[in-house]
Formats: C-alpha cells, structure tokens, sequence
C-alpha cells in the first residue's frame, strides 16, 4: 500500500524505493533469486588474467605480454626502455661510455683527417686513446651485466629472447674485441682510419677492397665483422625498439620546437 515518507509518496512495489540487495529483470518486478554481489559481482576476472571493477574500470593486474599485440608490446618496451627507469650515476656512466665510443668511431669514419690532425700531438693522442679505452671498459662491463640478467633472471619466455641472445653476444664480442685490439695495438686512432675507414668507405661503395684488412690482425677482423650481423638483428631487438623510441622523442621535440617558431614568426607578421 502507498504511504507518505517526507511528504512523498512511496510505492512500496517501485524497485529504486527498496533497500534490499535483490534485483529485478527488466520489464517486470520480478525477484531475482540471489545476492546482488553474487549476480554483479564489483570485481570481472578478464580472459587475460586482470581484474577490472566495475565501479573505477581500473585493472588490478596487467595484462601479460602474450595478451598485447606486438606492435604496442615493442612501444612500450622501447618506452620503458628510455623513460621507465630512474637515472642512476651507474646509469649516467655507461650512457657517458656508449656515447664516447659512438662519437669516437663516428669521428673515424667521417673525419679522419680531423682525427690525424688531432692526433698529432703526443698529449692529445693519449688523452682520446685513454678515453676510449676507458669507455670500452664500461661497456664491456655494462654488456656482460646485461648478459648475466638476461639469461639468468629472465622471468619467461619471449618471442624476441632468441634473437636478443644473439645480438647480445656479438655487442659482447664486439666490445671486448675492441677494448682487446686497443690494449694490443697502440694508437688504434692512428692506423685504422688509414685501414678500416677506407674499407668502410670501398663498403658504401659496393667495392670492398678485402686487401685493407686482410692483412689486419684477427681481433681486428673480428672486431670489424661482428658489425655486420648485429646491424642485421638490431631492429628485431629490445635495443632497436629503445632506439626506435629516442629517435621518436627528438623528432617530436624538434617538431614542436619548429612549431613554435612558426608561430611565434606568424604572430610578429600580424603584429606588424
């Protein structure tokens, strides 16, 4: 029967004026046997393995990787990779590392009588000779730790593990290599840029003149040949995705920096 609650009228048979937990389908009234809770439970278990409420749609557990497609597990990968961690004084030397050795053999393919000239003087022969081997040190060092966790502490399978294996290997040769011929053979700076950098360049050329480094020592072979399979693989690897991931930065940066130069150009001509 109706009644009067707060000078309303309540109708005793409305669902929305009942304070129980029981519901009612749609059109009729209905009961529906059961708990709300255990009809419409707050919390879903995905197919995935996460738990989205239905109250916050935030999932409590992440989705797993085999449940992501590829195309948006590599971004987020290469994301972490550059943005997902928290700059260490570690963290600092071994990019300070990779960027010298970058630079330095940069420097020798594309300006090696820049390098000569440098190099002329005793002091400043050492100084780019002590830093770079330096630098090779800490990569090596930083390879090998890398290694180590990515055989041992990996937490499952990945479709991409075989191929990081691989690309791990030849940095870790490539590296060690290079810091081996640099102990060796002193004044690597000097003589490689009259010996590999006209090879790199017969390369560019489709003319390889083999003659340049047949001659060379074997960890000097090594050295060299290792580049050219770990080009092959970086854009299959966790390393290409990172690198993939900092190229998109700077261009977004350097997009939105010539943006606002646009702008700021376009709104003086209308000042004016």
């Amino acid at each position: 029967m109706p009644c009067r609650s707060g000078g309303r009228r309540v109708d005793r048979g409305d669902v929305r004026q009942r304070s129980d937990a029981r519901l009612f389908p749609l059109p009729g009234r209905g009961v529906v046997a059961g708990s709300a809770a255990s009809v419409l439970s707050a919390c879903l278990r995905q197919g995935y393995g996460g738990t989205a409420h239905r109250g916050r749609s935030v999932r409590g557990e992440g989705i797993s990787a085999s449940g992501r497609s590829r195309r948006f597990a590599a971004a987020a990968e290469g994301k972490a990779a550059m943005i997902g961690r928290r700059p260490t004084i570690r963290g600092g030397a071994v990019a300070a590392a990779v960027f010298a050795v970058a630079t330095l053999h940069l420097l020798l393919l594309f300006a090696p009588d820049a390098v000569l000239r440098w190099n002329r003087h005793a002091s400043r022969l050492l100084l780019l000779e002590a830093t770079g081997f330096a630098a090779g040190v800490i990569c090596s060092m930083a390879v090998i730790s890398k290694m180590r966790r990515h055989l041992f502490d990996r937490a499952g399978d990945d479709d991409r593990a075989l191929t990081d294996t691989v690309s791990l290997t030849l940095v870790l040769i490539a590296v060690v290599s290079g810091v081996a011929l640099a102990s060796a053979y002193r004044w690597a700076s000097s003589w490689s840029v009259v010996t590999l950098t006209p090879y790199a360049v017969s390369l560019a050329r489709l003319a390889p003149r083999v003659e340049l480094i047949a001659a060379t020592p074997f960890v000097v072979r090594l050295h060299v040949f290792c580049s050219f399979p770990l080009v092959a693989l970086l854009v299959f690897t966790r390393l290409g995705s990172a690198a993939h991931a900092a190229l998109d930065r700077i261009f977004d940066r350097i997009g939105a920096a010539l943006g606002r130069l646009r702008a700021e150009e376009i709104w003086r001509e209308e000042e004016n």
